[in-house]
């Protein structure tokens, strides 16, 4: 290869490598502490994860306020039979062989349920138009030519029920212990994050304490240096023996090791650093912290020890979520009672209605109304036994939770 090949091979690649040199500086981004917290944070998968567990049950508790919505039905039904008429009907039916009728039924409705109290209604509209040979039988007696009949009603329905499904407990536990399960979700969100901020300020204060360490050893070095040199000159001047310059060679020796223990120490740590940012933060490896400008805490307010347990262990996340899973456990029973009660339910209808041969409404007038009220019970035989069992496990998860409580406590 010829002089100026190499000339020009070795121009390239001292180019490439100031090249890389410029973009590793121009992508690096130096992180402080508040920074790297939030890297680390807001983008670690774990922590991510449960973030969408706690926003998947935020929007399950919301779900179970659907109980509640009410729901409009809407129904058209057009029918036309021709039959035989049986003997009886043949009777029944102005002695006619054969009944030939059109129907039209129609319906408005508004079903739901009423909160805490249980209350179930159904607000209804209906309009049946009828057309069949008896209709035309009926008014040809009486002179007039007409083969259509229309009935409508206006009906109220109501259940109300008074022990199973019903009140605050029959109707409300559902929402309840979805709220508590946001809550508790939320909670655990907050205790991930909580340990990984406490992991990330431990490496980044082992970094602050390594990078002293290296400086430390560094400056032994240099020190154990100087000291040999001067023990050097000293033995030519006769001043010691080759025994003391041997002495500072072993010194130095002992502190190089140390150093290099020192910067290995400091670079597990930077690459430790390094590792975590890369899994959560789409910058990756270009964040850093850098070694110098670390952050202090020059004022702070002195605590009392007490006082800080107690608000430790008030605002503890495991002890919390504790709690809030006792409080569900306590709802969770209240609703087991109330299923393993008999069903009575109180139930009464009122309703206006009109006949007329035209499509009119006459409901404003009173007339023609009709009204119920009754009493349904429905008691299992054998005792109930699967809402026996659910109150028993009921009973059972509620002590498990007690027994979390003061196992979180200790």
């Amino acid at each position: 290869m010829s002089f100026k090949k190499i000339i020009i091979l070795f121009i390239i690649c001292i180019s490439m490598v100031l090249y890389s040199f410029q973009v590793y500086a121009e992508d690096k981004i130096p992180l402080n502490i508040n920074d790297f917290l939030q890297t680390v944070c807001d983008n670690n998968p774990a922590a991510m994860q449960k973030k969408y567990d706690w926003l998947i049950k935020a929007e399950m508790a919301k779900k179970e306020w659907a109980a509640f919505e009410p729901d409009l039905i809407l129904s058209y039904t057009h029918k036309d039979s021709n039959t035989q008429n049986t003997a009886e009907q043949y009777f029944d039916r102005s002695a006619s062989s054969e009944f030939d009728e059109k129907t039209d039924d129609s319906k408005i409705e508004i079903k739901g349920l009423v909160p805490v109290a249980g209350t179930e209604y159904a607000l209804g509209a209906y309009w049946n138009t009828t057309s069949n040979n008896l209709v035309e039988g009926r008014y040809q007696s009486l002179g007039a030519s007409i083969d259509e009949e229309y009935q409508n009603t206006l009906e109220l329905k109501l259940t109300q029920p008074l022990l199973k499904n019903a009140w605050e407990a029959g109707t409300m536990s559902k929402i309840k212990i979805a709220a508590l399960e946001d809550k508790i979700a939320y909670t655990d969100y907050q205790k991930n994050i909580m340990t990984l901020a406490s992991k990330a300020l431990s490496l980044y204060w082992d970094l602050y304490y390594s990078v002293k360490q290296a400086d430390i050893f560094q400056d032994s070095e240099r020190i154990a240096l100087e000291l040999l040199n001067i023990a050097k000159e000293r033995f030519k001047a006769g001043k010691i023996g080759k025994g003391d310059v041997y002495k500072a060679e072993t010194g130095l020796a002992v502190r190089r090791s140390l150093s290099s223990q020192a910067k290995q120490q400091l670079q597990k740590v930077r690459n430790h650093i390094s590792t975590v940012i890369s899994e959560s933060s789409e910058r990756g490896a270009n964040a850093y912290v850098p070694v110098s400008n670390f952050s202090f805490i020059e004022d702070y307010e002195e605590l009392d020890y007490e006082q800080s347990l107690k608000n430790a262990m008030k605002n503890d996340p495991a002890y919390q979520i504790s709690l809030k899973i006792a409080q569900k456990e306590d709802i969770r029973l209240s609703y087991a009672e109330n299923q393993h009660l008999p069903q009575v339910d109180l139930t009464g209808s009122y309703s206006w209605n009109s006949l007329d041969t035209s499509d009119s409404w006459k409901f404003a007038s009173g007339d023609y109304p009709t009204w119920s009220l009754g009493l349904m019970a429905r008691i299992p035989l054998g005792g109930g036994v699967d809402t026996k069992r659910e109150l028993r496990a009921a009973q059972l998860r509620k002590k498990q939770a007690q027994l979390r409580i003061k196992a979180d406590m200790v």
